[in-house]
């Protein structure tokens, strides 16, 4: 018998992405699912996806330097 997924508390694995609106799509073809919403604060883009066993994974696209303002 499979065991329920944990939505408790879990390690967060955190990546860096090129693309998180591609990565999210990834993710939830491989039954992930997009916790919340895409946040977009000055330094990026970040968004929380939880795997189908229940670990919450941390996606940011970083603002790229050359659109930082100085």
């Amino acid at each position: 018998m499979a065991e329920p997924p944990n939505t408790g508390d879990t390690p967060i694995l955190s990546f860096c992405v090129e693309d998180v609106y591609g990565a999210i799509a990834q993710l939830e073809a491989l039954g992930g699912s997009l916790e919340g919403r895409v946040r977009e604060p000055s330094f990026g883009k970040v968004a929380a996806v939880r795997s189908p066993q229940g670990q919450l994974i941390s996606l940011l696209q970083p603002v790229a330097i050359s659109t930082v303002s100085k």
